[in-house]
């Protein structure tokens, strides 16, 4: 703070001050992952990636009241009939990718968003499609990981255990399953990291 207030004597008007409200809680690796999610589908969906997450209030649940809001906010479409379209292709790419799952509420397919645990997230993608990432990134990623104070490997072991093939099963299934029913992690040997 000394140091900004010396190079930014009135700082204190101008920055964003969170006692005032209207902030959320996300993950540092929040850009980082949705410039990854445009890259690998090509129809920028990291946009709305990095909406959800501003929409949060701190649960990983997000109620999407308005789509067409949402399409506008993540810069998409210029009608209200092209951004719903445009939210739906969208938000279906982030759930195909498994950064997000959703869950239906009347007529509407995506009501409620969960968002996924964005390090958990790129691990399981990076397992099951290596070759998709752009060169270099994930080598990034792990370095701005560290930087923040984000220890990969403990979410290494849920990933090879297979903690999120819940995701497929019923939600009553996934209620019933207890530390017990879950598979072991598997043993990585330290060449694997």
């Amino acid at each position: 703070m000394k140091r900004r207030d010396t190079l930014w004597p009135n700082a204190e008007d101008l920055v964003f001050d969170d006692k005032a409200g209207g902030w959320a809680p996300i993950p540092r690796v929040v850009p980082l992952v949705a410039g990854l999610i445009n890259n690998l589908d090509r129809v920028n969906a990291g946009h709305l990636y990095t909406v959800l997450w501003a929409r949060n209030f701190g649960t990983g649940l997000v109620e999407v009241h308005d789509p067409v809001l949402l399409a506008f906010e993540s810069g998409y479409a210029k009608t209200a009939g092209r951004a719903e379209r445009t939210f739906r292709e969208r938000i279906e790419v982030l759930c195909e990718l498994r950064f997000i799952e959703t869950k239906p509420r009347g007529t509407r397919a995506h009501a409620y968003v969960l968002l996924h645990d964005p390090h958990r997230a790129v691990l399981r993608l990076h397992e099951e499609r290596p070759d998709s990432f752009p060169k270099g990134w994930f080598e990034h990623f792990a370095l701005r990981c560290d930087e923040i104070g984000v220890d990969l490997a403990q979410f290494r072991g849920v990933v090879a255990a297979g903690d999120d093939e819940m995701q497929d099963e019923p939600p009553a299934t996934r209620r019933r399953r207890t530390s017990r029913t879950r598979k072991k992690p598997r043993r990585r040997s330290p060449e694997a990291d």
